[in-house]
């Protein structure tokens, strides 16, 4: 199982809606990582901040 799947596994219902985390002050560097498909620093913000794991970003178009 990959480093971030544990963690989303792993991470505590109650930690909020992901609505609320794109107000997390890390939200922006998460979105970009995964944009970029940057997985180092997708791993290193799992690690310290698991919460952002939950947030969705939703694409229009």
């Amino acid at each position: 199982m990959c480093f971030i799947c544990e963690r989303l596994k792993n991470l505590d219902e109650t930690t909020g809606s992901s609505e609320s985390l794109t107000n997390h002050p890390k939200a922006k560097e998460w979105m970009l990582a995964a944009a970029r498909a940057n997985y180092q620093e997708l791993a290193k913000l799992a690690s310290e901040h698991p919460q952002l794991v939950k947030l969705q970003i939703l694409i229009m178009g």
